[in-house]
């Protein structure tokens, strides 16, 4: 009985302080950095995901497939093309976009490790040149995670076509989970333990789940979006999709943050 009232405890007050971390002043500019990091990574993400299922795989329905739990069709497909394409405008262009967009997408995931960093200013001053690198390096493992996920999930459905439901929910979870912990490793600087991430990339890989299946379905049953803004419907659905994972994703972090405060406190 005592254990389960020092557990309700915990939680009682590990949700408070989240609660308090998360409306910090701060975190509005942390979740914009997180939106505009993806935003710049979906592009160059897309393109090189339609390049590889063309060349290797001979076909794209998979990323299609996968992606559009997330991203509006319509512009998915346009991201898609614009992969598929290059040869036709030559391939030097591309490539001069795709590393611009690259270089400003590390610009965000500089700022976002700024942000979560528990160093001080004097500290992150020292630390500049080191946090430089890392961000080169972030949006790379970040573009090579979205492919895991993405073939994961996709491979998932191919093995299990006619699974319950349930199992396909709890497998999606589970590889969101992996994926959210290894990107949440990344992202903190300097390095701390697996164990305090866990709690918060849960919630992350959670929110991801739920989001694949009941976004689109808020979209379309309980807005009028399309009466409001016609035809640029899909790219105010994108930037609210983007919207909603930034909030899942600082969430998540908030919570990491004080589960890690609450067990060095102790």
């Amino acid at each position: 009985m005592r254990k389960y009232q020092i557990s309700k405890l915990f939680l009682i007050q590990l949700v408070k302080l989240t609660f308090k971390e998360y409306i910090d002043p701060k975190g509005t500019l942390v979740r914009n950095n997180i939106a505009f990091s993806i935003l710049l990574s979906l592009a160059p993400i897309i393109a090189l995901l339609s390049l590889f299922s063309l060349h290797i795989l001979h076909t794209t329905s998979w990323v299609l497939d996968t992606l559009s739990h997330f991203i509006p069709p319509n512009y998915l497909t346009t991201f898609m093309e614009v992969g598929l394409k290059t040869s036709s405008y030559s391939f030097i262009p591309f490539l001069i976009t795709l590393l611009f967009s690259y270089y400003t997408a590390t610009r965000g995931f500089y700022a976002l490790m700024l942000a979560f960093s528990p160093l001080d200013h004097e500290q992150l001053y020292d630390h500049r040149l080191l946090l430089t690198i890392h961000s080169i390096f972030t949006p790379l493992l970040f573009i090579f995670l979205v492919l895991l996920a993405v073939g994961s999930i996709t491979l998932l459905q191919y093995i299990l076509p006619n699974t319950s439901i349930y199992l396909v929910l709890l497998a999606c979870f589970s590889i969101y989970q992996f994926l959210s912990l290894c990107f949440f490793y990344i992202m903190t600087y300097p390095r701390t333990s697996l164990s305090f991430l866990f709690p918060g990339s849960c919630f992350f890989a959670l929110g991801l789940t739920g989001m694949g299946i009941f976004f689109f379905l808020y979209i379309e049953m309980f807005t009028n979006y399309q009466d409001i803004y016609g035809s640029i419907t899909s790219m105010i659905v994108l930037l609210l999709s983007v919207n909603v994972i930034s909030v899942l994703m600082h969430i998540g972090i908030c919570i990491d943050r004080v589960y890690k405060q609450i067990k060095e406190a102790r």
